[in-house]
């Protein structure tokens, strides 16, 4: 990493994609247990495609850079990300000599809330298979003391490897897919935050494949390296026989 400027830096290593607000941010941050589908899904952690786990990481090089300083604050008010990637995850050789271009451009017109868009141009190569990757999302985040929100919708255009098939050459399913999601998070106590979320992502992009978990998730932190989560997701999933279930889920981080 090269970052002598604020307005100019490069990296070049194997780092989390550009694209949405949510990728980046370490689970400790996120507020809700783990990311939401759009992110598990449309952000490359088990990617819909059909891409394994990758942890959100792929080889490339990025530039970025924070421009403009406004206001009282002197907060930057606008801040880009332009990046190419191999396309094919963390520690994978590049396997169809085509790249991943992905790229970010966020306003923050006061401190502490920004506006952003992101845009991804790829593919993925597996089992002879090639499938086109071609994303967009919009999101918004407010951070502060005793106030987070966050809200993005992300689209996706292009099929999984397992919509194809071999023997008839042909492809199933619409091509298509989105996610999008709303939640806030309040400082009730000096340990206790509470966040709630409503999170969406419908695997064909149409209303009979969508499925949607509400989550309420008290944060406890009894130090500054330890803190602890409660969650409970009521979760609707259209593409199941028994369509509405609960889940209770108990985390807990540490960090050095």
């Amino acid at each position: 990493e090269w970052a002598r400027w604020r307005e100019f830096s490069i990296k070049a290593v194997q780092i989390k994609r550009t694209f949405t607000f949510e990728h980046p941010m370490s689970p400790w941050d996120v507020g809700v247990g783990g990311y939401s589908q759009l992110c598990m899904k449309l952000s490359s952690f088990g990617d819909y495609c059909g891409e394994p786990s990758v942890n959100g990481r792929d080889q490339g090089i990025q530039f970025q850079g924070d421009l403009l300083p406004v206001g009282k604050d002197r907060q930057r008010l606008f801040h880009y990300q332009a990046a190419v990637f191999n396309g094919n995850g963390i520690n994978r050789a590049d396997n169809n000599h085509k790249k991943d271009w992905m790229g970010t451009f966020q306003l923050q017109p006061v401190e502490g809330l920004y506006i952003g868009l992101f845009g991804w141009k790829g593919t993925y190569t597996a089992d002879g298979v090639t499938v086109g990757r071609n994303r967009w999302a919009l999101g918004v985040k407010y951070e502060s003391e005793p106030l987070s929100a966050r809200a993005e919708y992300a689209h996706n255009t292009g099929h999984r490897i397992a919509d194809y098939d071999t023997e008839a050459c042909t492809w199933s399913g619409t091509g298509r897919a989105d996610a999008w999601y709303a939640q806030a998070g309040v400082r009730m106590t000096p340990w206790l935050k509470t966040f709630v979320r409503y999170d969406a992502y419908r695997s064909q992009a149409t209303w009979g494949t969508l499925k949607t978990i509400y989550s309420v998730c008290p944060n406890i932190q009894l130090h500054k390296n330890l803190l602890f989560q409660l969650q409970y997701n009521y979760v609707h999933d259209r593409t199941l026989s028994r369509k509405d279930y609960h889940e209770f889920w108990a985390e807990s981080f540490i960090r050095f």
